[in-house]
């Protein structure tokens, strides 16, 4: 009698922590997150009338907003910084986080039926949202990077806005930015699934 191999078996748990064999799965599916940026990316594209464009002229628009408004009518200090230098790198991290937030916070429920019908690491689709607004936040760092060599070099004003070692942490800050806005996002989900009120609460 010929005896047989075992076939390799897969347990799918409800376990509410995460495990280091869970985070070594989503390296085996890194593939599959790449598949789900790259689709993300491209809706994006095609959701928008202007396409690509969009992502460059909507921080403009809402630097143009922020300075006429904070720096213009409420005369808010700036401590020497340009205005427009000074609200677009706020809002380029505060925009990395705000899409973050807003796209994980539903995600769960917008994807159901994918979740429903094949198995994958579950935090593959937010983990893929924090890369495709990644490169959103490339392009508007970009952007800030232009209007910082316009101002250092160009502009002729008396203001010190050099670099110091601190940007170089940015990496850092990106990452726990990142973190954060995915666990306040599933949290906000857990929320939302319990109470129905949320379901119609604005988000970011």
């Amino acid at each position: 009698m010929n005896s047989e191999d075992p076939k390799p078996k897969i347990v799918i748990s409800n376990s509410s922590r995460v495990r280091i064999s869970d985070l070594g799965e989503l390296l085996t599916y890194r593939f599959l997150i790449f598949l789900f940026v790259r689709k993300d990316f491209v809706a994006k594209f095609k959701q928008n009338i202007l396409g690509p464009l969009w992502f460059v002229i909507q921080p403009l628009f809402t630097t143009l907003v922020f300075t006429v408004v904070f720096g213009g009518i409420a005369k808010i200090p700036t401590e020497g910084t340009p205005g427009p230098l000074f609200y677009m790198c706020g809002l380029c991290m505060w925009n990395y986080f705000s899409t973050n937030f807003t796209s994980n916070s539903t995600i769960f429920l917008t994807n159901a039926p994918l979740y429903s019908k094949v198995y994958f690491p579950r935090l593959s689709i937010p983990i893929s949202n924090l890369v495709s607004n990644l490169i959103g936040f490339g392009v508007q760092f970009f952007l800030f990077c232009l209007f910082w060599i316009y101002y250092r070099y160009w502009s002729g004003l008396a203001v010190d806005i050099s670099i110091n070692w601190t940007a170089f942490l940015m990496p850092i800050y990106l990452g726990i930015l990142g973190v954060l806005s995915l666990g306040i996002g599933m949290i906000f989900l857990r929320l939302l699934q319990n109470i129905e009120i949320l379901h119609r609460c604005p988000l970011f």
